[in-house]
């Protein structure tokens, strides 16, 4: 997209006249057209310049928990989030198993299938279960302060 504007602006530039000639301005949309391939050759060719030209996507969401700080890395607000959620028609970020921001600027979701979400809180339910009987089992039980025989 960006590689588009530039040629756009380029060629407007060499038909506006604040070039010598039209063959100035083709030159340089020609030029950018190169340096955009030739990048994009070397980063498909080297995994160390794909490293450092494309970033790693970033996860937003894992196992249906919203990662703030990676919001706020990237000054994604959790409306906006919300939003490109709701575009893939899901509703529940609880839903997604994954949600990455892509190296392109698209937010790529992996939802739950939907009985998967059902086991996961029913697996939820029974951890918390399991922590109350752990729990009511250490703490030894409260003796009333009466008398004693």
């Amino acid at each position: 997209m960006l590689l588009i504007v530039l040629i756009a602006d380029a060629s407007q530039n060499a038909m506006a006249g604040e070039y010598k000639s039209v063959p100035a301005g083709l030159i340089l949309a020609g030029t950018l057209i190169f340096w955009n391939y030739a990048i994009d050759w070397i980063a498909y060719h080297s995994r160390a310049a794909r490293r450092c030209l494309e970033p790693e996507p970033l996860p937003l969401i894992r196992d249906g928990v919203i990662l703030g700080e990676n919001l706020s890395s990237q000054q994604i607000t959790e409306e906006e989030l919300l939003a490109q959620l709701r575009e893939k028609g899901i509703v529940d970020p609880a839903k997604v198993r994954l949600a990455n921001l892509e190296s392109e600027g698209k937010v790529s979701v992996i939802a739950f299938p939907d009985d998967a979400v059902a086991e996961l809180r029913a697996m939820i339910a029974e951890q918390g279960r399991q922590i109350k009987e752990l729990r009511d089992a250490l703490v030894p039980p409260k003796r009333a302060n009466g008398p004693q025989a």
